[in-house]
């Protein structure tokens, strides 16, 4: 939670207004012991940890979205690692961020994932928008051909506010392809490091690069405040228990119990007691969203934000479906 603290600290701190969205995904990491010997397992590599210790640092931070992974998978091509998020975990994780009034982002890496989404939609634990995320080309989940993103696309629950990405040299294409698909679109050093073949990249030029995509296909693009009022989101300040509403006014402010998970979770802190664990991951997973490093002060060409996504939001098939991806904008097909 202290390196969380200090990375969301920098960015509220910045003159940059960003939607803030922190990971939820650590903490569900099963590696195996290799051959006939899965038992036990392979410490350096295992990452388990209660659904509520995942939530720790959101519970302090009080970020305007969070991730819950919405489902079990085989994880990263070869060996033994399986990411793990069992019914009643997710169920779990998904009261307590409604509890907190943050909003999450539903992450769906294959068809059985969106079964899950509907069934927590159904016991009322995913307040409205429903906000999904659908996860394509991560080895062993969906592939990222037209017609699997299509075939979730049109399971995505009535009303519900999505976007799509995929990995590697994939991803800017993907910015097309979401948007054709109806969706919004995500895109960032998570998911890919490289502008074109042998040439790095940084979040802004990836964004920039993803705006030039959509703005030739007529797409208007949103900023962060358009962003928040379609998502309904409550943008937290730098002091304790400073809120502003989806249209930056002063909100109520929260005791600092809650907002900090109570005087045990704030003794803890200080004491730096250790929260959910981070293991790095090859570029391609959810490495870069969880490598837990101290980070040099922020880049003011780097869009302010240490993930960045475009959005855009559409209608599909006569609803005015809201669909956006936590990040620096949104928008709507030109007219």
């Amino acid at each position: 939670p202290e390196l969380f603290r200090e990375v969301v600290g920098r960015v509220r701190e910045s003159d940059t207004d960003v939607v803030i969205n922190l990971t939820a995904g650590m903490g569900g990491d099963l590696v195996f012991g290799p051959g006939e010997m899965p038992l036990p397992l392979d410490e350096a590599g295992t990452d388990i940890a209660g659904p509520l210790e995942r939530l720790a640092h959101v519970e302090q931070l009080l970020p305007e979205i969070c991730t819950l992974d919405c489902g079990s998978m085989n994880f990263a091509a070869g060996g033994d690692y399986v990411m793990v998020n069992t019914p009643a975990s997710l169920r779990t994780m998904a009261r307590r961020v409604q509890e907190l009034g943050v909003r999450p982002e539903l992450e769906v890496f294959d068809t059985g994932h969106m079964v899950m989404v509907k069934d927590m939609v159904r016991e009322g634990l995913i307040d409205d928008p429903v906000m999904l995320q659908l996860c394509m080309g991560i080895p062993y989940g969906a592939p990222d051909d037209p017609q699997t993103l299509l075939a979730l696309a049109n399971q995505v629950p009535e009303g519900s506010v999505w976007s799509a990405f995929s990995i590697g040299r994939m991803q800017l294409p993907y910015v097309a392809m979401a948007a054709l698909a109806g969706g919004n679109v995500r895109v960032g050093l998570e998911d890919n490091i490289y502008l074109e073949k042998g040439v790095l990249a940084s979040n802004a030029q990836l964004v920039e690069r993803a705006a030039t995509i959509l703005q030739g296909m007529n797409v208007k693009l949103l900023g962060p405040q358009e962003v928040r009022e379609k998502l309904k989101l409550t943008k937290r300040g730098c002091g304790d228990g400073d809120e502003r509403d989806s249209h930056g006014r002063p909100g109520r402010r929260r005791r600092n119990r809650r907002r900090l998970g109570g005087a045990a979770a704030d003794q803890r802190l200080r004491r730096g007691a250790r929260g959910p664990r981070s293991r790095g991951r090859a570029q391609g997973s959810r490495g870069a969203r969880q490598r837990a490093r101290r980070l040099p002060p922020p880049d003011p060409g780097a869009a302010g934000g240490t993930r960045q996504a475009l959005l855009r939001a559409g209608d599909r098939g006569g609803g005015a479906q809201r669909r956006l991806h936590p990040g620096i904008g949104a928008g709507e097909r030109g007219a």
